[in-house]
């Protein structure tokens, strides 16, 4: 029997489904695992709670699974998560020895593991890998669902603008002031309110929960408005800081890490440019429910072109690119296309400006948001996705869930969403409206095209298929 640990910094069955695709790969991973004879599970969290003792410990957590995977998480991290709360003090990563101590504390009580499965690193610090020294039989597989070991706040995702690329790092420099002021002493309040009421018996999703949240939180807020008015915002971290950081992490997953997994070639492709050993590299996509219940590929009828966009309505995801390219679409065009904006927003701004171009085209509809209950339906009526990512998305969920249900993707080149096929028609320039445009035009005015995408098309992998590549790993 190979006993197994994973580690990300929200529990892989949490209620508010934090964390995104990573959480929803490391759920669909321990529920295809868990009643495998050949397997014992173990979960592991950090970073979100806080409780009024100094030093951080391990407790034990429910989860859905019960004892098919027992679950823990650490309590007091001197790290935050999501990464982007540590961001101006990333001196922390590389200094501290608490975390190492508590992680090495529980492998002695609850290992030895023959695999630890690091699914992220937010939390926690890539010193934890020195475990390997004291465990030398013990695997240890870190998968690349961002860019945390790099960049700490994950995404290379500069100035919430653009693509971060080797000129923008400026050794450091880029980082000092890249990423919004978070305060970590009152996130690390949140943390102990939210952990304190939930020993309390009242429940996160609750109402009750989130009014007496935000009436404890209140006095804290209040503190640091009025040091924010009265002084500027200091920044910590320095640029040899993240110089360090980047190299202190690279270093740990070279010594220590037996497999880094890539989600996609192109995140392979900036691993091992980052300067992770290639032959520590291999690409692995990723398993999804949905490849399961596969439908045929569509092909368009070469009447009316329906469009949908899904997913966060954030600059990053392209969603603002995607609008002002919309915006300046030839008008002939336009009139052939219906759009469908599959985004959750309560900004009325938003709702406003999508309505603003509806008479420039067949028809507009925007849903608030969606649930996989409802995600069949609404993906039935359409003919083709649009994934216009400005960052190196490793593989949008979006695009997977698209594809499974027979819509081609027309994706910007970042990323890994233009793996799913070889066709290059359904590929445009990132952040490039004439090729945008080019690419839609050559769509419409020619219908068949779409068979170019499920002729090139890569079949999505199930888990069972998935967890069949990962145990070659393992």
């Amino acid at each position: 029997m190979k006993k197994v640990l994973y580690y990300n910094w929200i529990q892989f069955d949490d209620s508010k489904n934090r964390g995104g695709g990573v959480t929803l790969y490391q759920r669909n991973l321990i529920e295809t695992l868990k009643d495998n004879p050949d397997y014992e599970l173990y979960f592991l969290s950090s970073g979100r709670e806080y409780s009024l003792r100094k030093n951080p410990y391990v407790v034990k957590t429910k989860n859905k699974l019960g004892n098919k995977c027992k679950s823990y998480k650490i309590i007091n991290s001197t790290i935050l998560a999501p990464s982007y709360y540590q961001f101006y003090d990333v001196s922390v990563y590389y200094h501290d020895t608490k975390m190492y101590e508590v992680f090495k504390k529980f492998i002695a009580e609850h290992g030895p593991f023959d695999v630890i499965h690091f699914n992220n690193m937010e939390g926690l610090s890539f010193n934890v890998l020195k475990i390997k020294e004291d465990y030398p039989d013990t695997k240890i597989i870190y998968s690349v669902h961002n860019y945390f070991a790099f960049c700490p706040q994950v995404g290379l995702w500069f100035k919430d603008h653009k693509n971060c690329e080797k000129s923008d790092f400026n050794n450091g420099e880029g980082c000092t002031d890249c990423s919004a002021y978070i305060n970590r002493k009152e996130k690390r309040t949140y943390g102990m309110v939210e952990y304190c009421l939930t020993k309390l018996g009242i429940e996160t999703e609750t109402r009750l929960h989130a009014n007496i949240s935000r009436i404890l939180r209140i006095p804290q807020i209040i503190e640091h408005r009025i040091k924010r008015a009265n002084r500027p915002i200091q920044k910590y971290s320095t640029a040899e800081e993240y110089v360090k950081f980047r190299q202190v992490n690279i270093d740990m997953l070279n010594r220590y890490a037996d497999c880094v997994i890539a989600v996609s070639n192109r995140v392979g492709e900036i691993t091992k440019a980052m300067g992770v050993l290639p032959e520590k590299v291999k690409t692995l996509y990723i398993g999804t429910k949905f490849a399961a219940k596969q439908l045929p590929g569509k092909v368009w009828s070469g009447d009316i072109l329906n469009l949908i966009y899904l997913g966060f309505p954030r600059s990053d995801k392209g969603f603002w690119f995607l609008m002002e390219a919309l915006k300046s679409l030839d008008d002939k065009l336009a009139k052939k296309i219906n759009v469908t904006f599959a985004t959750k927003t309560e900004d009325q701004g938003i709702i406003d400006y999508i309505n603003s171009i509806s008479i420039k085209y067949n028809k507009i509809t925007w849903i608030n948001g969606y649930t996989h209950d409802n995600l069949n339906a609404i993906l039935e009526k359409q003919d083709l996705g649009v994934v216009p990512v400005l960052w190196e998305d490793n593989l949008p969920q979006v695009a997977i869930e698209m594809a499974a249900n027979g819509v081609p993707v027309l994706t910007s080149d970042l990323g890994g969403a233009k793996e799913l096929s070889d066709s290059m028609d359904f590929v445009f320039k990132n952040g490039n409206q004439k090729d945008f445009e080019k690419k839609i035009k050559n769509i419409i005015e020619t219908p068949g095209i779409m068979k170019n995408y499920w002729n090139g098309y890569h079949k999505l992998k199930t888990m069972d298929e998935h967890v069949s590549e990962l145990e070659e790993i393992y």
